[in-house]
């Protein structure tokens, strides 16, 4: 009899193997953003092991309070744009769940702002927090350009916003 981590062993092997087979089926093109999207969610997530969040955020845009003043607000996207921001979304959501490693909300806004930005696409990380089970502060990042929620929009709405990466 297998016991359930030896099982739980397998089927993460199982699955890795279906996703590297689907993956070798792909088209180049969705193959090579995979691949960046996967590189830029391994590099993100090891640059906020050792680096201060303040200073990686800075990495890829300027840090202001979500009323700072001179914020306008989102403008909608031209087809090619909301076009390349559909398929960074898709990119790196599959990407984050082929990685082996943590991709939670933060390395998944910051990789796509990345591929975004690469793509010309202007887009907004927002950080928000609010209070978990026993008070506990939970925070959230999420990505959007224009009007549009590249990553971690489903749940926004349950966060009280506290930054920007503008």
């Amino acid at each position: 009899m297998t016991t359930l981590t030896s099982s739980l062993s397998k089927r993460r092997w199982f699955k890795l193997f279906r996703q590297i087979r689907h993956f070798c089926c792909m088209p180049w093109k969705e193959q090579s953003m995979i691949a960046e999207a996967f590189l830029l969610l391994a590099a993100t997530r090891a640059a906020l092991l050792v680096v201060p969040f303040r200073a990686a955020a800075g990495w890829v845009g300027v840090i202001v309070p979500p009323n700072a003043p001179g914020l306008s607000p989102a403008q909608g996207l031209a087809d090619e744009q909301r076009r390349i921001a559909e398929e960074v979304a898709t990119v790196v959501r599959r990407a984050s769940s082929m990685a082996i490693f943590e991709s939670t909300c933060l390395p998944q806004a910051l990789a796509a702002r990345i591929m975004l930005k690469r793509r010309d696409v202007s887009s907004v990380i927002h950080f928000g927090v609010r209070r978990g089970e026993e008070k506990k502060l939970l925070a959230h990042a999420w990505l959007e350009a224009g009007d549009m929620d590249v990553t971690g929009g489903a749940v926004a709405s349950q966060y009280s916003e506290i930054a920007l990466v503008i």
